[in-house]
């Protein structure tokens, strides 16, 4: 028997998920089958089991966007996969043991990364990666400037900055997390009050950033929006703060400054297998060297999963939760 995450009605993600044994499942014409190692818990998820998610679950529902299994079985017709290989599948349903995958949609990883590296690669990375490279062509030396640079998408800003020779700045709202953020590689960090701007601008040098990612809204979006160079690309990917984007008309007249949002679920749409591959070749290419690298602040087993929830949605934790699919 496999085991999996279900959740029948939308809402408190630590009220309404559970588990279910199911039969194993076999792979039809051109499938995999997948044994899952590891999945972290995502804020794509909690607001998907919430019922605030871009995307409607289809209820009863299973969940989980982001993870890495091994191929254990290969449907007909299957020829560019092998048992044994490591592998991202399309989600939902990454929550579980074992998980059928369409072998056109599943995404191959060097078998060296360990499946820590493996399951947290689609998600917050690739958001990281595509931000970076899909609204400006940076130049080396260029700054990039963000907020929740403690967060597990703004760590990997950083890491890819550096490993690709840009600046970051990043805003954070405690002064302990300073340090952790220099010692990953971050040029400047500075605390995301009301004098953020003006430290920026010292920082800057008559260089402002032309890339201003934005996770959080409200007044930290504003305080970025103020520092960006004349024409700065703004893009938006999370809402933290719930509070929504309020713009003076000044920044858009005189500095002309660009709004744009970004959603990995979109990209993934539209992009092309080549495109796709070329990405998760050069991100497993950084982790393997050790560039790129996530915090995980705890692991637990999937029968434990409305524990893990709970953990996920703390402010207070210190990298990712990840389901541990090998501990039954």
């Amino acid at each position: 028997m496999a085991l999996r995450a279900i959740f029948h009605q939308t809402g408190n993600p630590a009220e309404v998920i559970q588990t279910e044994e199911f039969a194993l499942p076999q792979p039809g014409p051109g499938e995999l089958q997948l044994e899952m190692q590891a999945a972290p818990i995502n804020p794509a998820d909690l607001n998907f089991i919430e019922g605030r998610y871009g995307v409607k679950a289809c209820l009863p529902s299973w969940v989980g966007f982001e993870g890495a299994g091994v191929v254990k079985a290969l449907g007909q017709g299957v020829s560019d996969f092998s048992l044994g290989d490591l592998v991202i599948p399309e989600g939902p349903g990454t929550w579980a043991t074992h998980l059928i995958c369409k072998a056109e949609n599943a995404i191959r990883l060097p078998k060296n990364l360990m499946p820590v590296q493996a399951a947290t690669l689609k998600v917050n990375p690739s958001t990281a990666y595509r931000m970076l490279h899909d609204f400006v062509t940076l130049q080396p030396g260029e700054w990039v400037l963000q907020n929740a640079g403690n967060s597990s998408v703004g760590q990997h800003v950083i890491q890819l900055c550096q490993a690709m020779g840009w600046r970051s700045a990043s805003l954070v709202r405690r002064a302990e997390l300073i340090p952790e953020l220099e010692a990953l590689g971050a040029d400047t960090v500075v605390l995301d009050n009301d004098h953020a701007p003006d430290i920026l601008r010292e920082v800057f040098a008559g260089t402002p950033p032309r890339l201003v990612l934005n996770a959080v809204g409200g007044e930290s979006a504003l305080r970025l929006a103020k520092v960006g160079a004349p024409g700065a690309i703004f893009v938006t990917y999370g809402g933290m703060s719930k509070k929504p984007l309020t713009i003076p008309t000044g920044l858009l007249i005189f500095n002309d400054i660009a709004f744009r949002g970004f959603w990995l679920t979109r990209w993934f749409r539209t992009c092309s297998r080549a495109e796709r591959d070329a990405m998760f070749g050069e991100l497993a290419k950084l982790l393997c060297q050790g560039r790129l690298s996530v915090t995980i602040d705890a692991e637990y087993s999937l029968r434990d999963v409305g524990q893990a929830v709970t953990r996920a949605a703390m402010s207070s934790r210190a990298g990712k939760v990840l389901l541990n699919l090998q501990i039954q």
